[in-house]
Order: C-alpha cells, then sequence, then structure tokens
C-alpha cells in the first residue's frame, strides 16, 4: 500500500509495484505520477528521471535483503542453525516481494555502469559471511569439507532460480502454479537438499 503521507515513498512504492507487473519498458513518468497522485515535475524533483527511479528501487530492494542477510548470519553459535534461519529469512523475503525479486535479478544483468558499487555495498559482504559460516561449519565437523565460496554460490543459486527464473519455469507443462504451490516447502526443501549433501553426522 503506497505511502499516503511522504510523496518520495509514495512514487519510490507506486513505481516499484509498476514496473514489477508491467516491466521498465512497460510504464511511463506519467502512469506513475498519476497512479501516486503527484506530478511529474515532483518525480523528477526526487528523482531525475525513470532511470533514476529505477535505480532507486533497486538499491531500496538490496539494502533491505542485504539487512536481512546480514541480521541473520550474525545470529546463533551453531553455523547449521544459522544457515537454516538465513536460507528461511532470505525465502519469505523473496516470497513478500517476489516480483520485485524477479525485476532486480534481471537488472543485475543489464545495469554494467551500477554493478560494482552493488557488489561492494551489498553483494560482497553477504557472501564473504556466508562462505565464513560454511567454513566454521567445516571446521567444527558439523560439514563435509568443500569448498566455501562455491558452496555459498551454490545455496544462493538454489535460491535465487526459483525466483528468477519464473517466466520461464511457469510455461514447463505441470510448473504453472509452482511459486503458490511450493511456497511453504521451498525454504525447508532447500534446507534439506543443502544440508544432507554438507553433513557427514547426523542429519538436523
Amino acid at each position: 500500500m503506497a505511502n499516503m503521507t511522504n510523496p518520495k515513498l509514495r512514487i519510490l512504492e507506486t513505481a516499484e509495484e509498476l514496473f514489477a507487473t508491467k516491466g521498465f519498458d512497460g510504464v511511463t513518468v506519467r502512469d506513475i505520477a498519476e497512479q501516486a497522485q503527484v506530478n511529474v515535475a515532483m518525480i523528477n524533483y526526487y528523482f531525475g528521471n525513470k532511470d533514476d527511479l529505477y535505480l532507486g528501487i533497486v538499491e531500496s530492494y538490496l539494502e533491505a535483503i542485504s539487512t536481512v542477510a546480514e541480521g541473520v548470519l550474525a545470529q546463533e553459535n551453531d553455523p547449521r542453525l544459522r544457515l537454516k534461519l538465513f536460507i528461511q529469512s532470505y525465502v519469505d523475503f523473496l516470497f513478500s516481494k517476489a516480483k520485485t525479486a524477479q525485476l532486480v535479478l534481471r537488472s543485475e544483468f543489464q545495469d554494467d555502469a551500477h554493478i560494482d558499487r552493488f557488489v561492494s555495498e551489498y553483494f560482497a559482504k553477504n557472501q564473504i559471511t556466508l562462505e565464513n559460516t560454511i567454513n566454521e561449519g567445516i571446521q567444527a565437523g558439523y560439514f563435509t569439507p568443500v569448498d566455501p565460496k562455491l558452496t555459498a554460490v551454490n545455496l544462493m543459486g538454489m535460491m535465487l532460480w526459483f525466483f528468477a527464473g519464473a517466466p520461464i519455469l511457469t510455461r514447463i507443462p505441470g510448473m504453472e502454479d509452482y511459486m503458490e504451490r511450493y511456497k511453504d516447502q521451498f525454504a525447508q526443501h532447500t534446507w534439506n537438499l543443502f544440508i544432507k549433501g554438507l553433513s557427514p553426522r547426523e542429519r538436523l
């Protein structure tokens, strides 16, 4: 629901909804202004142009999901429980903004002008913390020896493809409604696969 008292937030929330539903090219600044109940000049004042508004949405999303990941990875002494909580929290966030997640993930393959900053400010820190958590589990004997970097990449790929691949996966016969059908199972299923591959001991 768009923020009715703060016009800048109202513009961001409205644009996020429209971009997620119609894509970047399917939305005009006038469309955003009309639905946000502001004039085009106000959008230009706050964001400059449609490209910068889109960038603001992407950055706001990355900041939010990075905060979720960072907070979870700072919890729990047991790296197994930390990873399980990370998967559940990350998946919950992605489901809460599924269309925006698809939009942002697509943008990461297109927006070369900003990718270095996104990596340094958001992706790198969480990737390294995730690697360290996996390595901690290996050192404690909870996980079988694996490459922590590749394992972190594999885990993120397991989660993100579920959302980023929706335009493809929903066209496969029998998968039209897979996101809704597996919403309550996906995090636990991901954890089960991941821990069975990592753990040389009794399963959690």
